[in-house]
């Protein structure tokens, strides 16, 4: 299975346009939030019948998004979340131990508007940065994770199509 992860376009639909003309082929897209749009807004861009999870961003007024989403993707237990209430932009520690009592193996969110991922313990903490690249060291982002028997492998990109290597890739919360 594999997984297209965006966050943070804060009401652009420009950059989900342009990622949607790349035709990358993915299972199931899942924004964290933050988007500033509704969610029919996306789907009409997006191939028929795909799913798509999406979560409340701390600036998603009046969305009616869930808060969090927990549950099995692939045959794996997928976290994902905003982030703005575990403090994301500081520690990782509130987020591990949430992740840790959902019992997931791939945690996915946003907020911070960079790019980065990170082996722990007991999870691989994603989160793919800012689809629009305001506020963002790292750009304009996304991720793709797949999801195989052999296990989970996520990569970033730059929304030109470029990937991310080094700083971003290095297990560390930065």
């Amino acid at each position: 299975m594999r997984l297209l992860v965006i966050s943070d376009n804060h009401g652009s639909m420009e950059e989900f346009y342009q990622l949607m003309k790349k035709n990358i082929q993915y299972d199931t897209l899942i924004h964290l939030g933050d988007g500033g749009i509704r969610k029919w807004e996306y789907e009409k861009y997006m191939p028929q019948c795909m799913p798509f999870i999406c979560v409340k961003g701390n600036n998603d007024y009046g969305m009616d998004f869930p808060a969090r989403f927990c549950g099995q993707l692939g045959g794996y237990q997928v976290a994902a979340l905003h982030g703005d209430r575990l403090q994301v932009k500081t520690t990782l520690e509130p987020l591990e131990r949430w992740a840790k009592r959902e019992q997931a193996v791939l945690v996915c969110y946003g907020h911070t508007h960079k790019a980065s991922v990170c082996q722990r313990e007991h999870a691989l903490f994603l989160n793919p940065g800012s689809l629009s690249g305001r506020h963002s060291v790292t750009g304009q982002t996304y991720a793709i994770v797949d999801l195989t028997e052999n296990g989970i492998q996520a990569e970033l990109f730059q929304l030109d199509g470029r990937k991310i290597t080094g700083q971003f890739l290095d297990g560390k919360h930065t």
